[in-house]
């Protein structure tokens, strides 16, 4: 647990991005379903190797892995799907925006900007400070932003609930 103190300072990962970086086959059984052992001496044996140290490993991860190379599209993208995850927690946000119980849009519409707007202050820190910045600075973007992901939690929702009924 002391070794995790500190741990996300060391790492300079706001956000990701899933990328295909290889395509192949990983064949694990033969033709009788035993398990192959592995051939090559190395990967069979144990570890006699001295670890490196956490500040190289980070050290490695944010070179190959540095955000810088990630646009602005990807950050917002993971922005979203961490205010949809945050708002999928808020039970009275689910009620209110079912259209069973709410049938007015420009209600359930209210109920999701109240909400979010909340879950916004909540969720700002020095990872997404920049997003945070551009969604409350420029109206525009800001209210464009908030429609956007009303709409998209309302599909979410569907989906969600669809997938709920046929399991």
């Amino acid at each position: 647990m002391l070794l995790l103190k500190g741990l996300s300072d060391r790492i300079s990962m706001d956000s990701y991005r899933i990328q295909q970086t290889s395509t192949g086959q990983i064949k694990l059984l033969t033709e009788d379903g035993e398990l192959v052992p592995f051939t090559n001496s190395e990967t069979s044996k144990p570890a006699t190797e001295k670890t490196a140290p956490l500040s190289e490993i980070l050290d490695y991860i944010n070179k190959h892995f540095d955000p810088g190379d990630w646009s602005e599209a990807d950050k917002l993208n993971a922005f979203a799907e961490d205010m949809i995850q945050k708002l999928e927690e808020k039970e009275d946000l689910i009620r209110a925006l079912d259209p069973t119980i709410n049938p007015s849009e420009e209600t359930r519409e209210l109920a999701f900007e109240t909400v979010y707007k909340n879950q916004l202050e909540e969720i700002v820190d020095e990872n997404n400070f920049d997003i945070y910045q551009q969604l409350t600075d420029n109206p525009s973007f800001g209210d464009l932003f908030l429609k956007v992901m009303f709409k998209n939690f309302q599909k979410h929702l569907e989906q969600r609930q669809g997938v709920q009924e046929s399991g």
